[in-house]
């Protein structure tokens, strides 16, 4: 019996401590929750990470070719000779040997002057930095996906839950009808009318349904998480602060100075330059020191029985002077890649200002088209509610009453398609501060 009971004791601690947790998690939630899940499991960031890694690697290979170059070589052999001298006296003077020929070297060589490499460093240490902001870029893009889906989640969700009260409420009007018609107080065809209306507000319901199965699924496989406390999250559908035309320049100004990709277009241009400089260099003349160490053994036939160790040192020189015009070629194909890189990041920047003049005024309509909805929703309850007076003197019928609900639930779901609409165009300006707000 007593052991029943500590079971039993140790079965409510357990669910307590399940539904704490759970509680915990609810009101923790927020879009870094969400952000920092996406960003343990998504591989387009694992991939940029590690070409970051491999990038960075670049630095070193170009650092290396100023530092000693140290090798050895060798060869070892077992021969069979036989040599055969005609002597002018007649006949010949045949000799043989057979033994081993070895011949190893320790080799030493460092850069003196190579003014090619010397730029290779700083092109390098410039696809770093392309890298590190192509890292940053991948992870803003990341961010955006989080904040979207749900964004898109608690959307979809809200409309799913206006069209439930709706088809709810069509359900009744429909069972109200089919009573009139069997007491012989309605008749038939508005029987079939609120059964049409009825299904047609199941078919929207069911299609918002199947959108919502379709955003959780997105915002699952994107964060290996649950939204938890989903109906806890609304997109406001009044704005709550708006956008004015004075904080537009500023606004743009911030941008083109935040842009990372604007950033990468300068890098690309620079990079572009010291390529340019790489090529020109392939001009110039390169200097080298140089040291061996030379142990040999019969290496070659006029050595055998010979050992014999030699040191040398010096420098090795090269100056170029025409490899077939292809140098010259290499520089005016580096030249007209700077001119394109260039005005690549011309375009780039008309691109984003367009951009931002796209999703600014599209913010600057949203805004009008949510303050009129505000109007158009109010107008729509007042509707509902004289309809349904109306319908208590017996002025006006049940359907009636359904098409002024249905009306009002299409203007809720616009009025939140338009929020949602609106917080996806902050979220391309950078205003964090109005999707926090959101979700915490």
């Amino acid at each position: 019996m007593m052991k029943n009971i500590l079971m039993i004791i140790f079965f409510k601690f357990t669910i307590g401590i399940l539904n704490t947790a759970s509680a915990t998690q609810i009101e923790q939630f927020s879009l870094k929750v969400a952000y920092d899940a996406a960003l343990r499991i998504d591989p387009i960031i694992k991939s940029s990470k590690y070409n970051e890694a491999a990038t960075k690697e670049n630095i070193t290979i170009a650092q290396s070719r100023f530092l000693p170059q140290i090798s050895i070589q060798g060869t070892t052999n077992q021969i069979n000779q036989t040599t055969t001298q005609e002597l002018t006296s007649g006949g010949e003077l045949t000799k043989t040997f057979a033994g081993p020929t070895i011949n190893h070297q320790l080799f030493i060589r460092q850069s003196l002057i190579k003014p090619k490499d010397l730029i290779a460093i700083s092109f390098a240490e410039n696809q770093l930095k392309v890298a590190e902001l192509k890292y940053q870029l991948d992870l803003k893009d990341l961010w955006h996906r989080v904040v979207n889906a749900s964004i898109e989640l608690v959307g979809a969700n809200q409309i799913s839950k206006v069209l439930h009260k709706s088809l709810y409420s069509m359900k009744v009007i429909v069972d109200q009808e089919l009573i009139r018609f069997e007491k012989g107080e309605g008749t038939r065809d508005a029987v079939i009318e609120a059964e049409a209306q009825y299904q047609s507000a199941y078919a929207t319901y069911n299609q918002a349904i199947q959108n919502l199965n379709s955003k959780q699924f997105i915002f699952k496989s994107l964060t290996q998480i649950d939204l938890f406390g989903l109906n806890k999250f609304k997109l406001p559908l009044y704005p709550s602060s708006q956008l004015i035309e004075i904080e537009r320049q500023q606004v743009w100004d911030n941008i083109l100075k935040e842009s990372k990709e604007v950033k990468i277009a300068k890098l690309q241009v620079n990079m572009q330059t010291e390529k340019l400089k790489m090529t020109a260099a392939e001009h110039m003349p390169t200097l080298d020191f140089l040291a061996g160490i030379n142990y040999a053994k019969n290496d070659v036939t006029s050595t055998q029985g010979y050992k014999y160790k030699n040191k040398q040192f010096g420098v090795q020189y090269s100056i170029p002077i025409y490899f077939g015009g292809a140098i010259t070629a290499t520089e005016r194909q580096a030249t007209l890649g700077l001119e394109a890189s260039i005005s690549d990041s011309e375009a780039l920047v008309k691109k984003i200002e367009s951009d931002f003049i796209f999703n600014w005024t599209n913010i600057i309509g949203l805004q009008a088209r949510l303050i009129a909805g505000k109007f158009m929703i109010e107008s729509a309850q007042e509707q509902v509610h004289a309809t349904k007076l109306a319908n208590m003197q017996g002025v006006k019928t049940l359907i009636e009453i359904a098409n002024a609900e249905s009306n009002l639930s299409k203007r809720i779901v616009d009025q939140i398609n338009y929020s949602v609409d609106l917080h996806k165009f902050h979220l391309k300006l950078n205003k964090n501060e109005i999707l926090f707000s959101l979700f915490n």
